[in-house]
């Protein structure tokens, strides 16, 4: 059960992505930064892989390298959140954690809902990814 709520998690968050991506893509006056571009690959990588656990018997070890590899999406992403937090609100001061929390909790407080949707279906896939390599559901 866990490796599918990952497999749906995975599919419906990448489908926001494309969503934000697009529309940042059209807002931005000149270009995306590199690191957008890194998150969706690791992500989409990450959902190949995936797809190959489900199909392939379930080998533990893509089951970590997944997780590895979510891991790394997941701090891209968490990058990206808090250098645009910092771009909306001309950094105030305060250190990295303060930001990040400031940031999450924008973020979460529903104002922007795809951003919110996206930042709360990434723990779902990431800890239903760990809980099946474990092997747990």
């Amino acid at each position: 059960m866990t490796a599918a709520l990952a497999l749906i998690t995975l599919i419906l968050n990448g489908l926001v992505g494309v969503f934000l991506f697009v529309r940042w893509r059209a807002r931005a006056a000149g270009g995306l930064p590199p690191l957008v571009y890194v998150h969706i690959v690791t992500a989409l990588v990450s959902l190949a892989l995936w797809v190959a656990y489900l199909v392939g018997g379930r080998p533990a070890l893509l089951a970590w390298a997944v997780f590895a590899l979510l891991t790394l999406a997941n701090a891209l992403g968490d990058t990206l959140l808090v250098r645009g937090w910092r771009a909306r609100h001309s950094a105030p001061p305060g250190t990295l954690i303060r930001q990040y929390a400031r940031a999450a909790r924008e973020v979460l407080s529903g104002k922007r809902p795809a951003p919110m949707i996206h930042a709360i279906l990434a723990p779902v896939v990431y800890f239903s990814v760990l809980l099946a390599a474990l092997g747990v559901g």
